[in-house]
């Protein structure tokens, strides 16, 4: 049979040697997740095929760059422009644009961190989640194991609740939400609290006031 062709930038491959592809534009590119049998690997804009994988994730625009993560059997990694490996990780996740930036959640030695620019590592805890950019830093939610709490720029840790979710950017202001037992909050920039509610759904800003949404 003849081989069946797609364009690709300006370019023409054979799609019908891939057991599956999942287009993806990155910084006005074509890029495309491939799988071949029990093998997945990245084509790029040339036709040309990245590393073989045994995973293949979380296809991430940063600064008009491709960056994804990858599973090699054993271990996972974040996977940059040009190929390029980070630290192999227990597990890897939340990869996150901030300020043009790639920032993402690993497991190592039963903890979770934070891995920025260069690899650098955050500090450790039972739990990390919801990378957030505000005003173009990294903000997340972490957990010591009881409590939970925000971590800011330069490691700097908040106040510790029973739970904290719902990260929001506000005239590039941290906003989020907060519980204790039953009694749920909106904490602000300053760290003050609003009253409390019986739940929150959201938080809305529009002509230069908060809205308080409960469930």
């Amino acid at each position: 049979a003849e081989p069946v062709y797609e364009d690709f930038v300006e370019r023409r491959f054979d799609v019908s040697k891939y057991t599956s592809l999942t287009q993806y534009i990155i910084g006005g590119k074509v890029f495309y997740r491939a799988h071949d049998g029990n093998q997945c690997f990245i084509v790029g804009p040339d036709g040309k095929e990245g590393a073989k994988y045994k995973g293949v994730s979380d296809l991430t625009n940063i600064n008009g760059q491709l960056y994804y993560r990858a599973y090699d059997g054993n271990q996972w990694f974040a996977v940059g422009p040009d190929g390029k490996e980070g630290t192999k990780y227990k597990g890897v996740q939340d990869l996150t644009n901030i300020d043009g930036q790639l920032y993402y959640c690993a497991y190592y030695g039963n903890q979770w961190l934070t891995v920025g620019p260069d690899g650098k590592e955050g500090a450790k805890y039972n739990g990390v989640q919801d990378l957030t950019n505000i005003d173009g830093q990294l903000y997340y939610c972490a957990s010591d194991g009881n409590r939970w709490f925000i971590v800011g720029p330069d490691g700097k840790e908040g106040t510790k609740y029973d739970n904290v979710n719902n990260l929001a950017n506000i005239n590039g202001q941290l906003y989020y939400h907060a519980r204790n037992g039953t009694q749920y909050f909106v904490v602000y920039p300053d760290g003050t609290t609003s009253k409390p509610y019986s739940n929150i759904k959201s938080v809305e800003y529009a002509d230069n006031k908060f809205f308080l949404l409960e469930k």
